[in-house]
């Protein structure tokens, strides 16, 4: 892998895992207040975790689809 992938794929999963972190805070705040604790708790606890599951399959799917390059092709001879 060359550095310029390396960068592009560490990038890619800082700011994933930062914006699904935004977006679960804010969705166990606006629970909080509009439909009280126990929602919060139960979305913060199952919902949360199911969030970040799912970024780090899609993450791995991006980083291995598009921006790793594929091995299979450099390695066949050229006619």
């Amino acid at each position: 892998m060359t550095l310029a992938t390396r960068i592009q794929v560490i990038a890619l999963g800082v700011l994933g895992t930062v914006l699904i972190n935004i977006a679960r805070i804010t969705v166990v705040c606006a629970l909080a207040a509009l439909a009280g604790y126990l929602p919060a708790i139960l979305f913060h606890d199952y919902g949360g975790t199911l969030l970040l599951v799912g970024w780090l399959f899609t993450f791995w799917l991006i980083a291995y689809r598009w921006l790793v390059p594929d091995q299979g092709l450099a390695l066949q001879p050229r006619v």
